[in-house]
């Protein structure tokens, strides 16, 4: 087996037991903030995969086709976003949301500079993020890390809502089918 593959199989593992705490616990942790901003990415597009996966019900030979193979159809981010609004997984709230976290994580996974999420351009970005006011309040009563919290917590609600909705339709062995609303606004 190449190198490469072994490695490519890390990122088709589940997650983990522990995943749900991931990001309550990357948010107020102590790791630097392109940690915070990767992993926290990471997690949403995770839910969006279990949406779109849902919905569609690939065989495991067609979800390495749409997500893992070299020239995936869904093999990124972008396009991961566009076919979850696409099915009517998310509406336009979340999508712009998705848009935000996308362009936040690829500036701290490629930029050569010290970043933070108090960079004025970062926060500028995610002052954009349409969070639900339960997630307000808390975001409210952190002093410094307003906007890591908010970015993380806009994270959260994709990877918790979309991840949920699947499990939830899975559980019913039912068809595939497109939700008849979507289930992030």
């Amino acid at each position: 087996m190449c190198w490469k593959s072994e490695l490519q199989k890390l990122t088709r593992k589940p997650p983990s037991s522990e995943v749900m705490r991931t990001i309550i616990d990357v948010m107020r942790g102590r790791a630097d903030d392109r940690s915070a901003a990767l992993t926290s990415a990471a997690l949403a597009d995770t839910g969006l995969m279990a949406g779109i996966t849902n919905v569609l019900r690939p065989t495991l030979d067609e979800v390495n086709e749409l997500f893992w193979n070299q020239n995936a159809k869904y093999g990124t981010f972008y396009k991961r976003i566009f076919k979850a609004a696409e099915l009517g997984l998310i509406g336009l709230d979340t999508e712009s949301n998705l848009e935000v976290i996308r362009n936040v994580r690829n500036v701290f996974a490629h930029s050569m500079i010290d970043l933070t999420f108090a960079t004025p351009e970062i926060s500028a970005a995610c002052d954009r993020l349409t969070i639900s006011n339960d997630a307000q309040f808390f975001i409210d009563q952190e002093n410094e890390r307003k906007t890591r919290y908010r970015y993380c917590y806009a994270c959260d609600a994709v990877f918790r809502g979309l991840l949920a909705y699947a499990s939830a339709q899975w559980l019913t062995f039912g068809p595939a089918q497109k939700p008849s609303q979507p289930i992030l606004p």
